[in-house]
């Protein structure tokens, strides 16, 4: 790859669709770190709204962490229902070219969808698109779950590989 600091199409597909990447239609089988992971993330798109839960002293997500406002696919690109795994694929700031926008801490939930901030149109956070701000808590998104910065920057600092997300 050519060093140019952007990730382009060709830089995406060597980062996530080598060899040894797992097809998006199989069983996750994750290994988790630490073991049991701390939090399980649920996404209702419905309300628009995720929420963290941690674990409770007999094991299981019950303890409610936080809820956080957030975005969801449109009818058109709507956010695929399922259980996901999260394979520990994160980036500060991410670019979307079909799109030509940015978000900032993006964490991959599968092949085609993350959690990430707000959309901006370069690379810096003054270039805020108010738009995606203000579509908060609507279905306003290609699939992916849009989320206040400082909520994305929670999840891409304590959801890592291994995390499930319903």
């Amino acid at each position: 790859l050519v060093s140019d600091c952007i990730v382009g199409s060709e830089t995406w597909q060597a980062l996530f669709f080598a060899e040894d990447v797992v097809d998006v239609s199989a069983t996750p089988k994750p290994s988790p770190s630490p073991t049991p992971v701390p939090y399980r993330i649920e996404v209702d798109v419905t309300n628009q709204v995720t929420t963290i839960y941690g674990l409770d002293e007999m094991g299981n997500y019950t303890n409610l962490i936080k809820h956080m406002i957030c975005s969801t696919g449109t009818e058109k690109d709507p956010t695929p229902p399922g259980t996901y795994t999260t394979n520990g694929a994160t980036s500060r700031w991410c670019y979307f070219p079909k799109w030509g926008t940015h978000g900032q801490y993006w964490t991959r939930i599968d092949a085609y969808n993350a959690f990430h901030s707000v959309i901006y149109a370069e690379a810096d956070p003054m270039s805020l698109k108010t738009g995606s701000y203000t579509g908060l808590g609507k279905r306003a998104s290609h699939g992916c779950i849009r989320l206040m910065i400082e909520d994305a920057k929670w999840i891409y600092n304590n959801c890592g590989k291994g995390t499930e997300v319903y």
